[in-house]
């Protein structure tokens, strides 16, 4: 009721939007396959994702792209047989409820994302001759979690997501006071 109000006191009457959400079950790791066709390895990584990446990611809403260094050709002009690839995953549980909300409040998501990666995104739009000359650090300190991406020659060189953000902060710093 809040985000369909927050929309009409807005005046917005467009209402599909690209959303980026940040919740407990993402992860974003690296992973070394065989070299396929992209589609070919999303699928592969839906079907049997713990042989990939060493985790379950059946309930999970996941995509993957391949990260530039493996496409590189070797001395002999031949491509590598593996690729380096990306994999973004979040809880299909928690996705829907997110999409759920945005719907009652009649707003209709075109794409939904993982802040961790949003934020390397719009960096990368903002700041494209930066990227291009020096390895760069994004630390993105949200509420329950943080992400930290290393960007070398403006590609992920790597992302992490930890479960602790301003909120652990906020009441580490209150425990102290109380006891002082």
């Amino acid at each position: 009721a809040e985000l369909q109000e927050l929309m009409t006191q807005l005046g917005v009457s467009e209402r599909s939007v690209r959303v980026a959400i940040s919740c407990p079950s993402a992860t974003v790791c690296e992973t070394e396959m065989p070299r396929t066709p992209l589609e070919d390895a999303r699928s592969a990584l839906r079907l049997n994702s713990v042989r990939y990446v060493r985790r379950d990611l059946t309930s999970f809403y996941l995509d993957a792209i391949e990260l530039p260094d493996s496409a590189a050709k070797d001395g002999k002009g031949k491509k590598s047989q593996t690729m380096r690839v990306l994999v973004a995953a979040a809880d299909k549980e928690e996705v829907l409820w997110y999409r759920t909300a945005l719907e009652s409040a009649k707003i209709h998501p075109e794409a939904i994302e993982l802040s961790a990666l949003t934020v390397v995104n719009a960096f990368q739009a903002g700041n494209a001759e930066l990227c291009q000359k020096e390895i760069v650090v994004l630390l993105d300190i949200g509420a329950h979690s943080t992400s930290i991406n290393l960007l070398r020659q403006g590609e992920p060189a790597m992302t992490r997501i930890m479960h602790f953000g301003g909120n652990h902060i906020s009441e580490f710093v209150g425990s102290i006071l109380t006891l002082q």
